[in-house]
């Protein structure tokens, strides 16, 4: 296997947001905030486990773009200790972590962690790729293109894409999935401020309707996707090369 460690990519370019600079604070609280956020998060990485395993080969490789939260790679290379990956994300604080959720599970030594845009990962093919929570903070259509074309020009034909992205719907359906987010997140916490800011986070990222995200993977190579997952909105699609 190839050195584990490839770190000299561009940050936060072709494509993904510039998220290198993150304060250390977001990355120490993002296990407990995204679980405040999106409720379902733990099950989600079961259903993208359930999802990509018929389609992997024993001895697969898997690339996970937005690598930094860490659980992608721990759900999958502990269900999966013939698979190895490419794991990619922008920020160096957000890939440190990861990393070391990973050695402590002894998995790191199994996977290629690349700091910096979707080129940083090499030309190598990938059995498989997730994108999750990622998409809907890339601003405008030509860097959404690109990352997804960059992840398509990594697998091979046919491989499977796991894609989870916030998205807008019309103005009811995206108010209502807004204050649930809301309320649910007071519920789980009790506080109204952190409530606010992560209902916030969400209303100011670049989610787009999800018609239009369907069409962005159609023009970058992929299948028409099939929807598995939703929560608030939170929609999860499954696709393949085409």
């Amino acid at each position: 296997m190839e050195s584990n460690d490839r770190t000299s990519g561009q940050n936060g370019v072709d494509g993904m947001l510039q998220f290198d600079q993150l304060p250390q604070r977001h990355t120490d609280r993002y296990q407990s905030d995204i679980r405040v956020l999106l409720p379902t998060y733990d099950g989600l990485h079961t259903l993208v486990d359930a999802y990509l395993r018929p389609f992997v080969p024993d001895e697969g490789r898997v690339l996970i773009v937005g690598a930094g939260g860490g659980t992608e790679l721990i759900t999958l290379s502990v269900a999966h200790p013939n698979w190895t990956f490419t794991a990619i994300d922008p920020a160096a604080n957000m890939i440190a972590s990861a990393r070391s959720r990973a050695e402590e599970v002894g998995v790191a030594e199994r996977i290629l962690w690349c700091c910096g845009s979707i080129d940083a990962a090499g030309p190598d093919l990938h059995d498989a790729a997730t994108c999750i929570l990622v998409l809907h903070f890339v601003a405008g259509d030509d860097d959404r293109r690109a990352l997804l074309q960059g992840i398509a020009s990594r697998l091979r034909q046919g491989a499977r894409l796991i894609l989870v992205s916030a998205v807008r719907d019309d103005d009811h359906a995206s108010a209502l999935h807004s204050q649930a987010l809301y309320d649910g997140a007071i519920a789980a916490t009790g506080h109204e401020r952190l409530a606010a800011k992560l209902r916030q986070n969400i209303e100011q990222s670049t989610a787009i309707p999800g018609e239009h995200l369907k069409q962005l993977l159609r023009d970058a190579g992929f299948s028409e996707p099939l929807q598995f997952f939703q929560t608030y909105q939170f929609v999860g699609w499954l696709t393949q090369r085409t």
